[in-house]
């Protein structure tokens, strides 16, 4: 009869399926302890990177481990924020496919017949996430409608559903998932990383809150579990698991590690981008061709205009977007700590999508395009 862990707790010599009580200094030697578990796991046999989670109550202590392990170049998928997406079927790819499915709202056809159709759309972006997010949306309706011949309609609405419901904890990129404990629950995972901090507040109803906030990151592993107690947070949840299914040791920061310049991650939303600018030129400049060349995965630069603002340049120096008034004032002093512009998405606009009318008579094209990005920025508040 297998032990606790299954055949995984066999193998595992260090835990032999206990629970992990991993004592870590502060922030920093906590990213390196996970970075290290990470790597632990993956000479224990672990070659599937989507079946760990890294849960933090805080963003700051997710963003510090994803600085390190995409300098080891361990894939990620990170979490964008409560809707900090744009409404996902204004995406490119995926607004070009909902468009051709809505001039046959009033035919009849199979999943696999709309999954086929896709394919021809899409066969040159094969790599593409957003045609990779339609496939999924695409095998959900199959399995939803057992592959029947229905209303092309029940299709759409369908899709617009999981649209708005994918949004709102919208994920990027595929490998550990690095996670809030809010975002995470309903979710498991084989391995879990549960890091801090994990203050133990005063009052008794903030400590109830806190303790089932904790749990539900407790439970999201299936077969091993890590939790990680920083020693400058006393008292903390993490020193109440002492138990006999635990094993406990002290992880040390590892001579000549990295140095100290920590990483932030943040999507630009709509909000923060001005959703007309490029509507202000006409059908054959230079701005629309150049937003159609770009593909998510592209890099841009951040810098500021001439005279004022901020804007977004692609390769060949030509402005794609401008920051919105509230978002130049948040970043007019951090362009200076900008790392990367990485393109997310790809969002369709038109005019009729602005509510004022005299700036909708004034627009020089009636539809454009806006990209949506992720800035990654160097985080002076870490220390």
């Amino acid at each position: 009869m297998l032990g606790p862990g299954g055949d995984f707790g066999r193998r595992d010599t260090l835990c032999h399926g206990k629970i992990q009580l991993v004592q870590v200094a502060d922030g920093t030697c906590q990213a390196q302890a996970v970075v290290a578990e990470l790597r632990r796991l993956r000479q224990l046999g672990v070659t599937d990177w989507s079946s760990i989670a890294v849960l933090s109550r805080e963003h700051g202590d997710l963003a510090r481990v994803r600085t390190l392990a995409e300098r080891e170049s361990i894939p990620i998928r990170w979490v964008a924020g409560r809707n900090a997406m744009p409404p996902l079927h204004q995406v490119r790819e995926v607004n070009q496919f909902l468009a051709q499915l809505s001039s046959e709202r009033n035919s009849f056809k199979p999943a696999s017949e709309l999954c086929d159709m896709a394919a021809k759309m899409f066969e040159t972006k094969d790599n593409n996430v957003w045609t990779q997010f339609l496939n999924r949306l695409l095998e959900a309706w199959k399995k939803e409608s057992g592959n029947a011949e229905l209303p092309v309609q029940d299709a759409l609405e369908f899709f617009y559903e999981a649209c708005a419901e994918s949004r709102r904890e919208f994920t990027y990129g595929d490998g550990v998932t690095l996670s809030t404990v809010h975002s995470a629950k309903g979710t498991e995972f084989d391995h879990g990383l549960l890091i801090g901090p994990w203050r133990l507040p005063g009052s008794r109803k903030a400590q109830e809150e806190e303790r089932r906030t904790f749990y539900v990151g407790l439970t999201r592993a299936r077969k091993t579990l890590a939790v990680f107690d920083r020693k400058d947070i006393h008292p903390s949840l993490p020193e109440e698991l002492v138990a006999p299914g635990s094993i406990q040791y002290q992880f040390t920061t590892e001579p000549g590690g990295p140095e100290s310049i920590w990483l932030d991650y943040k999507v630009i939303s709509l909000e923060d981008i001005h959703l007309g600018y490029p509507g202000q030129f006409g059908p054959k400049h230079r701005i629309h061709k150049a937003l159609a060349a770009l593909s998510p995965g592209d890099k841009l630069i951040m810098r500021s205009l001439e005279g004022n603002g901020i804007g977004l340049f692609d390769r060949s120096d030509e402005c794609v977007a401008r920051f919105s008034r509230t978002a130049q004032a948040n970043w007019a002093g951090r362009i200076g700590s900008v790392r990367e512009v990485r393109v997310l998405a790809i969002v369709r606009r038109n005019a009729e999508q602005d509510t004022q009318e005299t700036r909708r008579e004034r627009y020089l094209v009636q539809e454009w395009e806006i990209p949506v990005v992720e800035v990654v920025f160097a985080d002076d508040s870490c220390g």
